[in-house]
């Protein structure tokens, strides 16, 4: 749908003329990051710009806010918001609460961002984080983080999968994956068998349970990292 934007929230939502509330999809904006006040900035000078808004089936989140994506008109083409973001290393991809990514090419987008060491990537503080590297995992308990490290184990449950990244589950970092979301990364080809072994990226948010731990809500959360096993 067609809409305009009528002003953008110190958080980087978007407060539309319709009236709705919007989240950009697909990304979360680190309000901490050196440069996110130069991206917010420029994103609160489109106030009064026309858009299209796409948003997936699903409605409002618990903050009722729209989760969507917006592009505004240039003189040739359209502009994605998020992508343009993502490009230029001023958001993270992240499916929050929703099941699954709109535009899972947005990861290949962040990973040239981060190669390039394009905004927040210039710096250490969001770049992934070793598996191993406890001190630091603890240290970032309550944030959004990515983790890059190799499956030891994998313990499947009723409920949920535990995917254990060292010898010691009570110690070491677990990814927590819930059942319906164990299911969507089978359907995806993805197994205790297959995933054994295999260097991963984890992203989501860190809680101290049990030493460190992360779930994920969506397959898209983990990312498989190079096409053979690890020896290691």
């Amino acid at each position: 749908m067609e809409d305009v934007i009528a002003s953008v929230s110190s958080h980087g939502e978007f407060r539309l003329a319709s009236g709705r509330r919007i989240k950009l999809a697909d990304v979360w904006l680190p309000l901490e990051a050196d440069d996110f006040g130069r991206a917010l900035a420029w994103l609160q000078s489109l106030a009064g710009r026309p858009v299209l808004v796409a948003a997936p089936a699903g409605g409002a989140d618990r903050w009722n806010r729209i989760p969507a994506a917006i592009a505004i008109f240039d003189d040739t083409s359209p502009i994605d918001l998020a992508e343009l973001l993502v490009d230029e290393g001023f958001a993270i991809v992240d499916a929050g609460d929703r099941p699954g990514l709109c535009r899972p090419e947005l990861l290949g987008r962040e990973e040239r961002a981060r190669a390039g060491r394009r905004g927040l990537w210039a710096g250490e503080r969001h770049r992934p984080v070793r598996a191993d590297d406890l001190e630091r995992l603890q240290g970032l308990v309550g944030h959004f983080t990515l983790v890059e490290g190799v499956v030891r184990s994998i313990g499947e449950r009723r409920e949920r999968t535990y995917l254990n990244f060292g010898p010691d589950w009570t110690s070491d970092l677990t990814v927590v994956v819930p059942k319906r979301t164990w299911a969507g990364m089978r359907e995806r080809g993805l197994s205790a068998a297959t995933l054994k072994g295999r260097r991963v990226r984890a992203r989501g948010v860190l809680d101290g349970w049990q030493g460190v731990a992360m779930e994920i809500a969506a397959a898209d959360m983990l990312e498989v990292l190079g096409q053979e096993p690890s020896r290691r």
